[in-house]
């Protein structure tokens, strides 16, 4: 790293130890920070060596800044797509913890989230998973970076607890069963307000059927919350369903594919105390092949999760086939 802004995701070293930049295993093409490289710095952040985690805030001084970071890099920070990556602002995150910056590191976690809810992958879903543990948390043996920072050790996945999942809208009109994480603040949502499509409801309590999927609303104009999951304005994904259209016309989440990012969404608690959200995505995924791990990976700050059933109808069943789910974070 002496001789170039960043490491790179391969390198040869020679019977005499001379090291060299290398494009790939065999040695061809340009030299790049990527996917690999990345992981190193994920890596040397929540080592417990001063020496290890000093080569992880180089790499917070020669990583570009700003929302929109590329996946890959050259090994003088320029460029080399336009993708964006979980592990890549996984392993700008590490590197600003490593250096100190603590409130940049936590902003790049949530935009490490953010990329893996939008743009679902299982490498996305687990480095999003093991990134949170690694610098949040010693339940892997390391000195985590992030490990003094109370909502970044609170972040489900950050615990033995382990990573938070999240439901779909089931077949038989419920929703997946999540893993239960444990939460603060122990007042229950009672309101919300979606002012963009006009929804403003009390929240009911949904549990799960026998079946193991969260029951769906009974009342079709109902909106309800998973009371075994998170509860919203808690650190990680809070769950919050309604149905889209009822026997005779629209119900309570019809325009929610009208959302934006940037709509906002407030929920009230029993408390009196008011979680504000705002809209950062909306995706449309298939009810028998429900993407749990990826949609519903582990989030270091509050955000909700919109559930309603969405794509065609299916006669043969009586249910739609897909589910549309709206992606919040904390405002």
């Amino acid at each position: 790293m002496d001789a170039n802004t960043l490491p790179t995701n391969w390198a040869t070293v020679a019977d005499d130890g001379t090291v060299a930049l290398a494009g790939s295993a065999g040695g061809g093409g340009e030299p790049a920070y990527g996917y690999d490289a990345a992981r190193t710095t994920i890596r040397f952040a929540e080592s417990c060596h001063d020496g290890d985690r000093a080569l992880a805030a180089r790499v917070a001084a020669a990583l570009p800044g700003g929302d929109e970071l590329p996946a890959e890099l050259d090994a003088g920070a320029g460029a080399l797509t336009s993708d964006r990556h979980p592990v890549a602002y996984a392993a700008r995150a590490a590197a600003l913890a490593a250096s100190g910056r603590d409130d940049e590191a936590r902003a790049d976690l949530q935009r490490m989230a953010d990329t893996a809810a939008s743009t679902p992958t299982y490498y996305g879903a687990a480095w999003t998973a093991l990134a949170t543990a690694m610098l949040t948390d010693d339940v892997l043996d390391g000195c985590p970076a992030l490990a003094g920072d109370p909502a970044a050790a609170d972040a489900p996945g950050a615990t033995s607890a382990g990573a938070t999942t999240a439901p779909g809208v089931g077949a038989a009109g419920g929703f997946q069963n999540p893993v239960t994480p444990a939460a603060a603040n122990t007042a229950p949502p009672v309101h919300i307000s979606i002012p963009a499509i006009g929804v403003d409801s009390d929240l009911i309590g949904l549990d799960r059927g026998d079946d193991g999927w969260i029951q769906s609303p009974r009342d079709y104009d109902a909106v309800g919350w998973y009371e075994k999951g998170v509860l919203p304005g808690e650190v990680g994904p809070a769950v919050i369903a309604g149905h889209v259209d009822s026997p005779t016309g629209p119900a309570v989440f019809y325009d929610l594919p009208r959302l934006t990012p940037g709509d906002t969404v407030s929920v009230r608690r029993a408390d009196g105390s008011t979680a504000d959200f705002v809209v950062t995505g909306l995706q449309t995924v298939e009810k028998n092949s429900f993407p749990t791990e990826s949609v519903y990976a582990p989030t270091p700050t509050p955000q909700l999760r919109l559930v309603t059933c969405a794509g065609a109808w299916d006669p043969a069943s009586g249910h739609y086939v897909d589910n549309l789910v709206v992606t919040a974070v904390a405002a």
